[in-house]
């Protein structure tokens, strides 16, 4: 019969069975292995399935092979291309102009580039990452559906102390006294997010509560406490000089759960500088 047979390990065991795949994915698997070094093909490699309404259901497997059914039912083989976006092809070695790219968004998820956001391709040079949110996300987007350990995922809030805004942690966080009730936010581009008085936090999302983990206050890049619709967050903020006292540019979120990031821009108002 075509395809890989396989076999037991052991002599008390019984097993006829064949795996029936095309002839590309044999060839590679038949071929002198090559272990894959970077993190995002260690991630990937043997994934699958990731599923979505529009862009189908796909499986990247050992020595770059892709399994894919729907929209994607073309593609034959996938590879890294940098620590975050990999190129689903044709031909094994296509150019990235041929290719399908997609980013692997908040560990779980591929977000594919249109047309228009990969039309700036070329050998070497890469797009940039596709706007996280917006109307056609969703049909864009296939979501890894068997899921491993998210291994590849750092907690970046391991080890803070997690709590709304108290007198004492604001004493000790110049970041929180230059927010707090300075400004409005907006969060991956929706507005209205206010840092208020006693660690309440209006966001376009509802009310949640915001603090100042005392670990997270030194550096250059002090660090806050946002939490909402059952999540917790971790704002990074970028900091500035201005008249020889730090300012706040704006703000990085990082999910705590599983790394989604967002950004934050202030849309009006200053924050109050600080030594």
């Amino acid at each position: 019969a075509a395809g890989l047979s396989l076999v037991c390990a052991s002599a008390d065991c019984r097993l006829s069975a064949t795996l029936a795949a095309p002839p590309h994915a044999q060839a590679a698997w038949r071929a002198t292995p090559v272990a894959v070094t970077d993190a995002l093909s260690l991630r990937l490699e043997g994934s699958g399935p990731f599923r979505g309404n529009v862009q189908g259901e796909l499986y990247l497997l050992r020595a770059g092979v892709v399994q894919a059914f729907g929209k994607h039912g073309s593609m034959r083989y996938w590879r890294a291309v940098s620590s975050t976006m990999v190129a689903l092809s044709k031909d094994e070695h296509a150019p990235l102009s041929e290719c399908q790219l997609a980013v692997l968004n908040d560990c779980w998820m591929l977000r594919f580039l249109t047309k228009e956001e990969a039309a700036t391709t070329k050998e070497g040079a890469l797009p940039a990452p596709p706007p996280k949110y917006g109307p056609d996300t969703e049909s864009l987007s296939a979501e890894w559906i068997i899921r491993p350990a998210a291994t590849q995922c750092t907690d970046v809030c391991t080890g803070l102390t997690l709590r709304q805004l108290t007198a004492d942690d604001k004493a000790k966080s110049p970041l929180a006294a230059a927010v707090e009730e300075c400004c409005t936010w907006s969060w991956a581009g929706f507005g209205g997010l206010k840092f208020n008085a006693d660690g309440r936090l209006v966001t376009p999302w509802g009310q949640g509560v915001w603090g100042a983990p005392p670990e997270a206050q030194n550096g250059k890049k002090p660090a806050l406490l946002a939490e909402f619709a059952g999540q917790q967050h971790l704002l990074r903020a970028t900091l500035g000089e201005a008249g020889g006292k730090s300012v706040v540019r704006d703000m990085q979120s990082t999910r705590c759960n599983d790394n989604d990031q967002a950004h934050l821009a202030i849309v009006s108002g200053t924050p109050t500088p600080f030594n």
